[in-house]
């Protein structure tokens, strides 16, 4: 049953407002929710919120809704907070995001099954956590300055990253089906290079030239709230916007690069940009997650076995710490401090989607018409990529369901057995 694309995408921003304002009343996140609200409205409930129609709008969606949060939180990522966490969060960024993208892979492939070029895109997914659940949790479990700053620029920072990674192995993948295996990692380095250096010299662009309009603007008087809303409106979507010109999946590395350059300015008036967040990030991000649990068929979950449990199992207890534990040696953060930083590693839109994404791409290209050198063949490799790309979004979303349900049920719990709290939160807020 196929629901208009108008349809969808307005009861699915409706909804996923009126559950984040509830959420937001009675003081706990609101992404679980969200996806349930998805589920009752999609495929597995009323059939009133669909994806098939939307196309390459979800895609747009998904980069809009996410460079909106990322922005936000990169304003919060200023030099003096980051010091005390340096050496924590460029180890996260660098040895973590290469030992998850390994270890889960390993996982998926020899434990749930998968074939490389899916499990490799899987392993990718995973190096995200995600700002559209950590910064909630966050929020509320008050942490020692260190531990906070490492977790919130990690949830920021490794986003652009694992997308790039995933891109890769999505690209890879398509040249596998097609026969060109060896074109596709001849050509993954381009892939991944040219959004990130792209992205690099655009966000430096627009941060440094908004940054220089600001400072000219508010030398007399300083901007208002709604003023400064579309200030910052303004300098997040044209980053994404001309990133995305330069590469596929630039925008997010411009928009992070944005949020902080602006985070770094001594402007006044700067800090209160973060307003306008909960005026539309929360907006886009809301329906985002509506959109992405109407895909769910709860029916298929039956398929769930024994080793795709068992993958989820060592995805969260061996591969995250040992993650932490590889990437923090040396780091500023107390052992206590990398145990939580181990614990606390919820996945979220950016996860999900990508999963979401390469089922939809996949599944267009089975359902164009064969070309004169298609094969027997090219037609079963991309069978197989369907079937496997089906399975990794199934255990993607177990994995979300799960990890979200943990940080959020008895994270405090594990804060305060570790003793990792402090009295105020001198982070980012």
């Amino acid at each position: 049953m196929h629901v208009p694309a108008t349809q969808s995408l307005a009861i699915a921003i409706g909804a996923g407002s009126l559950v984040s304002l509830l959420c937001s009343r009675l003081r706990i996140p609101p992404i679980l929710f969200l996806l349930m609200t998805g589920i009752a409205l999609g495929r597995s409930g009323l059939h009133i919120v669909g994806t098939y129609q939307l196309g390459d709008a979800l895609g747009a969606f998904v980069t809009v809704a996410v460079g909106i949060l990322v922005f936000e939180g990169g304003l919060h990522l200023n030099r003096r907070e980051l010091q005390g966490s340096m050496r924590a969060v460029i180890g996260l960024l660098s040895i973590g995001a290469l030992v998850t993208w390994t270890l889960a892979t390993g996982t998926a492939h020899w434990i749930a099954g998968l074939g490389w070029p899916v499990a490799a895109l899987l392993g990718a997914a995973l190096i995200v956590t995600g700002p559209t659940v950590v910064q909630p949790l966050l929020r509320r479990f008050h942490l020692a300055p260190n531990l906070h700053t490492t977790l919130w620029a990690e949830a920021i920072l490794i986003d652009p990253i694992a997308i790039l990674a995933a891109v890769v192995a999505l690209d890879v993948a398509v040249a596998g089906a097609d026969g060109g295996v060896d074109a596709g990692w001849g050509r993954a380095a381009w892939v991944a290079f040219k959004p990130l250096f792209t992205g690099l010299a655009i966000g430096a662009a627009v941060g440094l030239s908004m940054r220089e309009v600001l400072a000219r603007s508010t030398r007399r008087d300083r901007l208002d709230a709604r003023q400064l809303s579309l200030f910052a409106m303004a300098a997040a979507m044209l980053s994404v916007g001309l990133g995305e010109s330069a590469a596929p999946q630039g925008g997010l590395v411009a928009v992070t690069i944005c949020g902080i350059l602006m985070a770094n300015t001594r402007v006044l008036g700067v800090e209160d940009m973060h307003q306008f967040k909960e005026q539309v990030s929360a907006v886009l991000v809301g329906g985002l997650f509506v959109l992405l649990g109407s895909r769910v068929e709860l029916w298929t979950f039956r398929e769930f076995t024994w080793l795709d449990g068992a993958c989820v199992a060592i995805i969260i207890l061996v591969v995250r710490p040992a993650t932490v534990m590889l990437s923090t040696l040396g780091s500023e953060l107390t052992m206590p401090e990398r145990l939580f930083a181990a614990f606390l590693a919820p996945r979220g839109v950016v996860a999900a989607s990508t999963l979401s994404l390469a089922v939809a791409r996949f599944t267009t290209m089975q359902e164009d018409p064969p070309g004169p050198d298609d094969t027997a063949q090219m037609a079963e490799n991309l069978s197989r990529l369907i079937r496997d790309a089906r399975h990794a979004e199934m255990i993607m979303l177990v994995l979300i369901f799960t990890t979200m349900t943990v940080a959020a049920t008895i994270g405090a719990r594990v804060d305060g057995a570790l003793g990792v709290g402090a009295k105020a939160t001198l982070g980012p807020k």
